[in-house]
């Protein structure tokens, strides 16, 4: 393999990751963030693939030869149809490959946010991070993807995998990240419930990893898709609600406001806690004091905890 070969795989590799780079960074064009910490982060995602590549190949060597078989199939193409093969994958996927790969991204994020805390002053920016380390995660592990057909040269295979990694997988590490960014913005600002909320990102984040991947081992690429698009959708419409939530709240204006999509009361609260907002407001906003659900101004009392609405005179 001389040098040519090296550097297609390069520029095969990065090309995903600069595509969806370019953009997020299109439809956010203030750079609050500093580049130079991104591009710190960029790196510091692609030594987290490498720990993480790592890691997974230790555990596998001691893994028993059957199921170290039944992963290395989805490398050959042919779907494990047994369910005991599917069970495998499912164990695979959800208690080792995407906590290991999350769990080391999540470290990443965290020690570059405790040594430049400065520059985590807007929730976005905790996506930006989570969306950046993503990236540059993928960088690697297209690599490794590319580095078997470009061996043999199998441009069909390449060809495919490109495309496969170039509008899915890549763009699922970005918003796998991008949650957990999302979630470590609300524990630096919301502070009343911080852990939790550290706890939830990963948490999230693990779960929609494991379940991307095992859609797409078991030969059901389709909803792998699904959900990456779904999720996608989900986080830009979680982070739009929450700064509409915040823009009513700030500019006093009343009405009939509704709650993040999702929301869990620990962010609500958190929300309304950073804000200092009082009892009344919170009933002029047309929620429960009690509860924080929407209800129905001319209601006395709340129909999902039986607090009462009005006080009495």
């Amino acid at each position: 393999m001389g040098i040519n070969f090296y550097i297609l795989l390069i520029i095969l590799s990065f090309t995903p990751s600069f595509f969806w780079l370019l953009f997020y960074f299109y439809y956010s064009p203030r750079f609050t963030t500093p580049r130079r910490l991104l591009i710190a982060l960029f790196f510091l995602g692609m030594a987290a693939a490498i720990l993480a590549v790592l890691i997974e190949r230790g555990i596998f060597q001691i893994l028993p030869d059957s199921i170290l078989k039944t992963f290395e199939r989805y490398f050959f193409g042919i779907p494990p149809y047994q369910l005991r093969d599917v069970l495998i994958i499912f164990f695979l996927m959800f208690f080792l490959v995407a906590p290991i790969e999350e769990i080391i991204k999540f470290l990443m994020i965290r020690i570059v946010i405790n040594k430049k805390p400065q520059y985590l002053n807007q929730i976005i920016d905790g996506i930006k991070l989570g969306v950046v380390t993503g990236l540059g995660f993928a960088v690697i592990e297209n690599g490794i993807y590319f580095l078997q057909p470009l061996s043999v040269n199998d441009v069909s295979l390449l060809w495919r995998l490109f495309l496969l990694r170039f509008f899915v997988s890549t763009l699922g590490h970005s918003l796998y990240t991008g949650i957990m960014g999302y979630y470590f913005g609300l524990s630096n600002f919301y502070k009343l419930y911080s852990r939790r909320f550290l706890r939830e990102g990963i948490l999230l984040a693990i779960f929609v990893h494991a379940i991307f991947n095992f859609f797409l081992l078991i030969n059901l690429g389709f909803f792998s898709i699904t959900v990456l698009i779904i999720f996608l959708l989900l986080m830009f419409k979680w982070y739009q609600d929450r700064r509409n939530l915040e823009n009513y709240i700030i500019k006093g204006q009343l009405g009939f406001i509704h709650p993040p999509l999702f929301s869990e009361r620990s962010e609500f609260e958190s929300i309304l806690a950073k804000n200092k907002v009082t009892y009344e407001f919170i009933k002029k906003l047309n929620l429960c004091p009690f509860c924080l659900r929407k209800q129905d101004p001319k209601q006395d009392i709340c129909s999902y905890c039986g607090g009462k609405l009005k006080r009495e005179k």
